[in-house]
Order: structure tokens, then C-alpha cells, then sequence
């Protein structure tokens, strides 16, 4: 239990749920974490009770991480922070249903809780949470819960509104209801391409939102993560882009994720630096993947083989801009669809379906890209650049392509079994992870 020690806390109910709990479990550890009024009290008559005292910062942390159940007993709080920090920590929390625990807990998912007042039934759940395994889907859920909760979240959930009253901002995922987040997606690798950072159509939120949904060792940059371009011609870095750099920060702080970043045409400047490496993550010109089974992917942005980006640098920065003002009308075209009521429509995957130099620049690319694999030994290839995701087969090279986070808001994973899949961001948030399929040449966009 972590909290005052005084009378609001409902200390007679935790005593007692404890000395239940010691009958049930003989050697369970029973701990109180704070300071009060009446620690001396009951420390006297509770000889058993750890008192620890009030703990702060990394020595409360981890006395939760110690822990397996919270019992949370009050029932005069505000709100009750104790309870999210609980979560967390992945215990089993037990508590009743109101405050924190009404907006946070669904009963049996990632939580335990009483209707207010109903001590006996208290006592039955805290005495149930007992068996809780440290893997029980209830305390991952609780902890899946909790991520949701930073800051960064809820002052991102506060811009989206507040863009959303002005009439001039995104619509980002719904948040699921309380309590009810799945796992995330544990797999080996996650490759990540074209996320031009820095410009206004760039799916910042979206990315967000992906990544915490998923758990890997390691995440690959395939180029083109921060746009140079865009921000020498004046475009303007927003807090939603650099929420996406503090949540790859966090994943190698958190979860250890070994971070690969491959400079592409538009983030070239990083080529001076390379090769470099601070911490978990690595600048490379380019990497070899191996899989479980041994194949090896090389993995590379791809603008070395656009002839245009490679030899004639002033016609891909035209193409660029011409690009983004071609992003502006869809912007201001898809408003107008939308009081229409007709469904989003995307100008440019239109003009690159219809405009056939851009089809053969596509099919040449790939073929030029699968020659590269087999000429370096290798089984595959996974690159970016042109923003038209894709995953085939042809003879014995896999060619898969990212895509990009503009408008086709595609992946590609790995497995733990060293699988390979394209992953779309829609169909991805909309069910269960491990129902999801690849998906073969999915449109996107040519830049």
C-alpha cells in the first residue's frame, strides 16, 4: 500500500485485507510505503507491517517494481495518482470504482475493483490478486493502460481538440476505451521510411501512435525521417514532430530497442557524420539484416538509384516543391470533399496511377534494387525513397518497400520468427495485431 498514513486512507479495511492474506499466503510480505499520523500506531500493534516511510522518485519506483498487488483501499479520493503509478508497474491494483479507478480500470481486464463501500468484496479481489503472475495479461494490460497517460499523450490529446474546435487541425486515432488496450505487437524489427518530419502533411501523430503500439529490438530509419529540404525552405518544426523523436528515445531507454538511422536524399546533411554511434542508436550509409533463419536483407533508402536525386540534385528539389504544393491543394480539395461528404481522395497517388513515365520509374526502380541484392549476396532488399510501399517476390530476391507517413502510412515488421510483413496503419489499429496480413503493392506516392 503506498500512500499517507492517516485515517482518510481506509487503513482499517488494508489491515485487515492484510492478515486475510497472510492466512491465505504465509510468508507474503505486507508494505506500507508513506508517512503519517498513524504509522506509530499501527507499526506498534503491526509488528509484521514493513513500514518503509515516504519514498520518493527512483526509491518509490522501486518498491513498485518489488511489488505484485496494490491495494488501494481509499475511498475519499480526488483522484488518486497512486493507482496509475500502480499500473505502471504492472501490479495487480485493487481498488474500489470511482475516481482513478472509474476512467481507468476495467474490472478483470486491467484491473480489480469493488463497487464503493462493498468491503467484502474488496478483500475477495485483493486475496484473488494474489495469484497474479508478473506475465498475467491483467498486469501487462495495466501497464499498456498507464503508457497511454504521459504527458506527451495528454498534451497531444489537448492539441488535436483544440485543432479540432479551430476547424483547421487533424483527426487523430480515437483513444479506446478505458482499460481496454491490447498488448502491443512484440516482434524482432520494425523498418520505418520517409517520415519527412518537419512538414505539414507529414503523419506525425500517426507514427506516434504506431510505435506505441509495438515492442521490437530493433527500429531501422530508412531515410528521409527529418526533411531538410522542407525546413531550409522555410517550413516549420511543430511539438507533434518532435514527439516522434522522444518516443524513439524512449524505446531505447525503455525497452532497449537498438535504433538504425539510414541518412536518405532528404536528411542528407546527416552524411557527414557518418558512420556515428551514441547509445543504442547508429548513423549508417547502409545495413545488412539477418534474420533467425539466416537471410539477409540489405536495407537502404534507395535514392542512389534515382537518377534524377543522384545526378541532377536541382530537378529532384523542383520535383519536391512541386510536390508539396501538390500535398497543399489535396488538403484544401479534401475539405471540400468532406462537406460534401464524399470519402478522402489522394491527387497525387491519381497522377502517378495515370502519368506512365512515373509507372515504368517505379518498376525500373525495383528491378534496379533486386539486381543490387543479388549482386551483394544477399536474400532480400528493404528500402523507401519513392513512397509506394510493396512486397514481392521475384525469382529468389524479396523486395519490400516501407513506404512513407505522408499518405500511404505503411511498415514493415519482422517477426519473431523472422517473417516479414507490410504493415498498413489503418488496418493495423483497427484489430487485433496478430490478425493482420501483408499486403502486396499497395499504392502510394511518388516524391
Amino acid at each position: 500500500m503506498v500512500g499517507r498514513v492517516a485515517a482518510e486512507k481506509n487503513f482499517e479495511l488494508a489491515i485487515r485485507v492484510f492478515e486475510r492474506m497472510r492466512r491465505e499466503v504465509p510468508d507474503v510480505c505486507c508494505v506500507v510505503v508513506g508517512d503519517g499520523p498513524l504509522r506509530a500506531g499501527l507499526a506498534e500493534r503491526h509488528p509484521w507491517l514493513r513500514f518503509t516511510g515516504m519514498k520518493t522518485g527512483g526509491d518509490l519506483a522501486k518498491h513498485y517494481a518489488s511489488a505484485d498487488v496494490l491495494v488501494f483501499p481509499s475511498e475519499t479520493e480526488t483522484f488518486g495518482n497512486v493507482l496509475l503509478e500502480g499500473m505502471a508497474s504492472g501490479l495487480a491494483a485493487v481498488s474500489y470504482d470511482y475516481a482513478a479507478a472509474a476512467l481507468h480500470v476495467t474490472h478483470g481486464e486491467n484491473g480489480l475493483k469493488a463497487e464503493k463501500g462493498d468491503a467484502a468484496e474488496f478483500t475477495r479481489l485483493a486475496l484473488g490478486a494474489l495469484s497474479l503472475k508478473p506475465d498475467d495479461s491483467l498486469r501487462q494490460a495495466a501497464r499498456a493502460t498507464a503508457e497511454q497517460l504521459g504527458w506527451d499523450e495528454v498534451v497531444g490529446q489537448l492539441e488535436m481538440r483544440l485543432e479540432e474546435i479551430a476547424g483547421t487541425g487533424r483527426r487523430g486515432p480515437e483513444p479506446a476505451a478505458a482499460g481496454g488496450k491490447r498488448p502491443k505487437l512484440v516482434c524482432r524489427t520494425v523498418f520505418l521510411s520517409d517520415l519527412h518530419l518537419g512538414t505539414p502533411d507529414s503523419k506525425a501523430d500517426e507514427v506516434v501512435d504506431f510505435l506505441k503500439r509495438i515492442r521490437c529490438e530493433k527500429l531501422v530509419l530508412n531515410g528521409d525521417i527529418i526533411d531538410g529540404w522542407a525546413l531550409k525552405r522555410g517550413a516549420r518544426w511543430s511539438s507533434r514532430h518532435s514527439r516522434v523523436i522522444r518516443r524513439i528515445i524512449k524505446m531505447t531507454e525503455r525497452d532497449k530497442t537498438e535504433v538504425v538511422y539510414l541518412r536518405g536524399n532528404h536528411d542528407e546533411i546527416l552524411e557527414r557524420f557518418m558512420p556515428l554511434a551514441f547509445g543504442r542508436v547508429r548513423l549508417l550509409r547502409e545495413h545488412i539484416h539477418t534474420t533467425p533463419s539466416g537471410k539477409r536483407y540489405l536495407v537502404v533508402h534507395g535514392d542512389g538509384f534515382d537518377s534524377i536525386s543522384t545526378h541532377h540534385r536541382w530537378l529532384a528539389l523542383l520535383g519536391a516543391v512541386g510536390y508539396d504544393f501538390l500535398l497543399r491543394v489535396n488538403r484544401f480539395y479534401n475539405k471540400w470533399r468532406a462537406w460534401r461528404g464524399k470519402e478522402h481522395f489522394s491527387l497525387s497517388k491519381a497522377v502517378k496511377a495515370r502519368v506512365k513515365s512515373a509507372v515504368c520509374f517505379v518498376d525500373r526502380y525495383e528491378e534496379l534494387l533486386q539486381e543490387l541484392a543479388r549482386h551483394r549476396k544477399c536474400d532480400g532488399i528493404i528500402c523507401g525513397h519513392i513512397h509506394t510501399p510493396g512486397d514481392m517476390l521475384v525469382g529468389d530476391i524479396h523486395y519490400l518497400n516501407s513506404g512513407d507517413w505522408v499518405e500511404s502510412l505503411t511498415a514493415v515488421i519482422e517477426h519473431t520468427d523472422g517473417r516479414m510483413e507490410l504493415l498498413r496503419y489503418a488496418d493495423f489499429i483497427a484489430g487485433p495485431a496478430a490478425e493482420h496480413t501483408a499486403e502486396n503493392h499497395l499504392s502510394g506516392v511518388l516524391c
